[in-house]
């Protein structure tokens, strides 16, 4: 009896720790392998204008889905910042994506911490909720097929975003 017990014990302990392995996993990477392609969206930009996939169609498109509270974030959008201009006039478009929060808070937040690139709001968080983004900051790059390329939680830094962009260049 005792054998069976260690034996169940032991399945038991390798059952967590794979389901902790998949866990520790970037959220929303297996849900963007399966995506494929930029599902259709219409997200709008704090100047009032709606930005659509098809706006986006031929250019490859880093989207930064982000929150004005969010420290991690901030630290992203000033590596973004320090890469747009690398990218300015290319076939490079970066979005921040601000996701659901109220109009009148990013706003503010964006007076005081301008962008160079637009700001549009998820507010309703279907994108995002499409991709599989559960935290933030979030990273998705897009090719000129509208393919996802990369998706990743967390910083992602500068040298690495450039080879992303780069390979989504070429493709």
């Amino acid at each position: 009896m005792h054998k069976h017990s260690s034996l169940t014990l032991a399945v038991l302990i390798f059952a967590l720790t794979m389901g902790s392995a998949l866990a520790a996993q970037p959220p929303g990477a297996a849900r963007a392998a399966r995506l494929h392609q930029l599902p259709d969206f219409s997200l709008t930009g704090l100047d009032g204008k709606t930005v659509t996939p098809s706006d986006l169609r031929g250019k490859v498109v880093l989207l930064d889905f982000w929150e004005t509270w969010c420290v991690p974030c901030r630290y992203q959008a000033r590596i973004l910042e320090g890469l747009w201009p690398d990218y300015q006039g290319s076939d490079v478009r970066f979005l921040a994506v601000d996701v659901s929060e109220d109009l009148e808070i990013v706003r503010r937040f964006v007076s005081k911490h301008p962008f160079n690139y637009p700001v549009v709001r998820d507010a309703e968080q279907k994108l995002s909720n499409q991709l599989g983004i559960v935290g933030l900051p979030s990273l998705v790059v897009v090719d000129r097929s509208g393919r996802i390329v990369y998706q990743k939680t967390g910083l992602s830094g500068a040298d690495s975003i450039k080879d992303i962009l780069h390979k989504a260049l070429k493709e």
